[in-house]
């Protein structure tokens, strides 16, 4: 996967943490939760998204809400914008 920059590394941070929040709170594996996703997604790229070592597409966000029982936006907390970040 190509470097990534600063900015996508903390969206990629954030959102694995809330997604291992949710899967753990529910109760599940990364098997079990890539089950209930439709279609099905394979435990290891649960696992890379939760690594925040991917940044997953705005479908896979769907599909990871739907099988939760969440909103998209309730994985990702609102960003917070350092100071003298670029826009």
């Amino acid at each position: 996967m190509p470097d990534m920059q600063e900015h996508e590394r903390e969206i990629a941070a954030a959102f694995g943490a809330r997604l291992k929040e949710f899967r753990e709170s529910a109760g599940l594996t990364m098997a079990a939760l890539g089950a209930r996703v439709e279609p099905p997604m394979v435990a290891p790229v649960i696992a890379r998204y939760e690594s925040g070592e991917r940044v997953p597409s705005w479908t896979a966000v769907v599909r990871l809400s739907r099988a939760l029982g969440k909103q998209p936006n309730d994985f990702l907390p609102a960003l917070k914008r350092k100071k003298g970040a670029k826009q």
